[in-house]
């Protein structure tokens, strides 16, 4: 940090001076044009306006550090997280078929990943995905909707004991973590400041992509749970349950659905009252949760069925408690009507005396 004091021209033009280490370091040259802009703070930014397209990240991956399929494709998903352009995965010996396999597969995950050269000891994935084209709060949208729909399908494929839609439901969340992984990476590219935030970011206030990615976590949990009640569903196609217990389930996956969806539309329409009533409500879901579970045992013999019900009603309150999560980021960024910024010992205080007086008590004279 360096502290720079603002000068003035005879004209009334205002300028600052600016270290020559930074200049050397960044390789800026004379005539230069830079980017100076102001955020909701009033903290000033100054950038480069540079071609972006000058420049690209390599990560080369060394296989032999990374002996395990899953820790070989973890690292390859790091990259890709972490803004990289062009991922290049050697090895020192030929690469294996099923090595070959594990790094095809990872790209499935990978929005606008390719794999465009391949040695026998060499891969190279490329990048090639538009930021610009996947604003944050669209890439939530998206998320969001895939999440509803697999829990409205995956409760559905358990009341119709339809198993194609309960496996249907357990494929899409395949989706969905292409999607958090894509958002990720947007964010990186923007800390990184190889992206403006703003290109990427609707919202005016900055707080509002960071809690669009937790936000996105949480709906990320949410499609996992859809994903279990779905697989439970699959084990009790088999099975005669009482229908008065099926329809105590789905009005429990009703209340949950409001829960979600008025989590979600707090968050977009920044409505602190609507995501209060979300935390207001978490009660019920634990009393349904709990009801669940006596009816389960009371009037099922089998465990296997009973370990599957029980599961269900405990992921929908799974749900509930994801978006209890999301409406409780959302006061991060609630503020009152009326705020104030005021200089540093402004404030007034009472005299000790005063403040007696002011409470409607008497002054003692001396």
């Amino acid at each position: 940090m360096e502290i720079r004091k603002l000068q003035n021209t005879a004209s009334g033009s205002f300028f600052i001076t600016l270290p020559k280490e930074w200049i050397t370091d960044l390789n800026i040259k004379k005539g230069e044009k830079l980017v100076i802009s102001r955020d909701e703070e009033g903290t000033l930014k100054l950038s480069q306006l540079k071609n972006r397209e000058n420049f690209y990240n390599e990560f080369i991956i060394a296989i032999e550090d990374y002996p395990e399929d899953s820790s070989l494709e973890r690292c390859i998903n790091s990259s890709y997280i972490q803004g990289s352009d062009v991922i290049i995965i050697s090895s020192q010996k030929t690469i294996s078929i099923e090595k070959k396999q594990v790094i095809k597969e990872s790209t499935f995950y990978l929005i606008g990943a390719e794999i465009s050269e391949e040695f026998s000891n060499k891969i190279i994935i490329r990048i090639l995905v538009d930021p610009l084209k996947f604003p944050l709060h669209s890439l939530i949208k998206r998320i969001y909707t895939l999440v509803s729909s697999m829990h409205v399908d995956a409760l559905k494929s358990f009341r119709e004991n339809d198993e194609a839609l309960a496996q249907d439901v357990i494929n899409r969340e395949i989706e969905v973590d292409k999607l958090f992984f894509l958002m990720l990476r947007q964010l990186n590219l923007s800390l990184s400041n190889r992206l403006n935030l703003s290109d990427i970011c609707d919202s005016e206030m900055k707080i509002d992509c960071v809690l669009g990615i937790v936000l996105a976590r949480d709906l990320s949990k949410m499609s996992h749970y859809a994903v279990e009640i779905a697989k439970q569903s699959l084990k009790l196609v088999e099975k005669e349950i009482n229908p008065e217990l099926k329809e105590h389930i789905s009005k429990m996956s009703r209340f949950v659905i409001k829960m979600q969806q008025n989590a979600i539309l707090s968050f977009f329409k920044n409505d602190f009252m609507r995501a209060n009533e979300v935390l207001n409500h978490i009660q019920k879901v634990i009393d349904f949760d709990l009801e669940t579970e006596n009816e389960v045992l009371n009037k099922i013999s089998d465990t296997s069925t009973i370990i599957s019900l029980i599961t269900i009603s405990s992921n929908l309150r799974n749900i509930a408690n994801s978006a209890l999560a999301v409406s409780q980021d959302l006061q991060a960024k609630h503020r009152p009507k009326a705020t104030y910024k005021k200089e540093l010992g402004s404030e007034k205080f009472f005299e000790p005396l005063d403040l007696i007086e002011s409470l409607g008590y008497e002054k003692e004279e001396k």
